[in-house]
């Protein structure tokens, strides 16, 4: 099973920069109100930026790769560099865009519900919890992140099974402590 998202997350970062530059400038115009161009980017730019990441099993390697494009675009829009050394905290307070690594956490919640919800016998229900069990596993490491591994880890071994997840409401109500502490702990500082 081939769990390299690099090429992906390439093409994700390309598309973003494209529709970045499609918008620059909106973007970058200082006469325009912050909240505007803030929207912009987050209807558009960040959309590019993290299409399909609901499927995605992602390292936070990847992930900051994602972040730090998206920290580039954002000193773009306020017209500083790198040189000026303003933290990012700062800017993202300044631009009032948000966070893509949230974005990617909210999509793979909507996708995880979704799929909790389906019936074992739906294809994407099936897809979605495959495991290659006839697969040859590489010598030594760690063996690739499934996507649900995510949701094992915060939900527990039967997390399809929650009765939280099959009421809608109470699914999207649910953002657990546990999946805040976990992008806490995934997003750089």
């Amino acid at each position: 099973m081939d769990n390299d998202w690099s090429i992906e997350i390439g093409r994700r970062r390309k598309a973003g920069w494209a529709t970045f530059n499609k918008y620059r400038d909106v973007l970058t115009d200082k006469r325009i109100d912050a909240q505007i161009r803030a929207r912009v980017l987050n209807t558009h730019v960040l959309l590019a930026l993290v299409y399909g990441s609901e499927t995605w099993s992602t390292i936070i390697k990847e992930e900051r790769r994602l972040a730090s494009a998206q920290k580039a675009m954002e000193r773009a829009m306020c017209g500083v560099t790198l040189m000026h050394k303003i933290p990012a905290r700062k800017i993202r307070r300044r631009t009032g865009v948000k966070d893509v690594t949230e974005n990617i956490y909210d999509s793979k919640k909507r996708w995880a519900g979704h799929v909790a919800h389906l019936n074992y016998t739906r294809w994407t229900s099936r897809v979605t919890n495959w495991y290659p069990g006839e697969a040859k596993r590489l010598r030594g490491g760690r063996p690739p992140a499934r996507w649900s591994d995510l949701f094992r880890g915060l939900f527990g071994q039967r997390w399809q099974q929650v009765e939280v997840a099959r009421n809608r409401n109470e699914w999207h109500g649910c953002v657990l402590q546990g999946w805040r502490n976990h992008i806490e702990e995934r997003t750089p500082k």
